[in-house]
């Protein structure tokens, strides 16, 4: 079966409850929009974010990014003709080297400043990015 539109998953992953409703409004009207890659619209494109969960530590990993010059889940854009899940396949293994099970990281060095494992309290304390910040609740309250 082929993968649904870009924005049909997009409309899907809102409305589970990862989402604030604030959040999942916004992302369902913007995904009524169209253009919703890196390559269709570089301003207002998605991208996808993933947050390695250590349960033994209960840490979290994190990246300091070059570009963007702030801490973030690991993440990337998404590309024209990729699946939610796709992006994160592709993403997990350039900027992790994961491939399986994620027990060894091989972070790029051109994509980060630094990176490590941190308690969900430490990371709040450096993270500025909204939805990151969103993350770093939800994952609080779960754990």
């Amino acid at each position: 079966m082929p993968y649904p539109m870009l924005s049909d998953e997009i409309k899907r992953v809102a409305g589970l409850p990862i989402c604030s409703s604030e959040v999942a409004t916004r992302y369902v009207a913007r995904a009524g929009e169209g253009n919703l890659t890196r390559d269709e619209d570089p301003a207002t494109h998605f991208c996808v974010y993933f947050l390695p969960y250590n349960p033994a530590t209960k840490q979290i990993f994190m990246v300091h990014h070059k570009k963007a010059g702030i801490w973030l889940a690991p993440g990337g854009h998404i590309d024209r003709g990729e699946s939610l899940h796709g992006t994160l396949e592709r993403e997990m293994r350039e900027e992790l080297g994961v491939s399986t099970d994620g027990s060894d990281f091989n972070v790029d060095p051109r994509e980060f400043i630094t990176a490590r494992w941190m308690a969900i309290p430490e990371a709040r304390g450096m993270v500025i990015d909204p939805a990151n910040i969103e993350m770093l609740d939800k994952m609080e309250a779960r754990f």
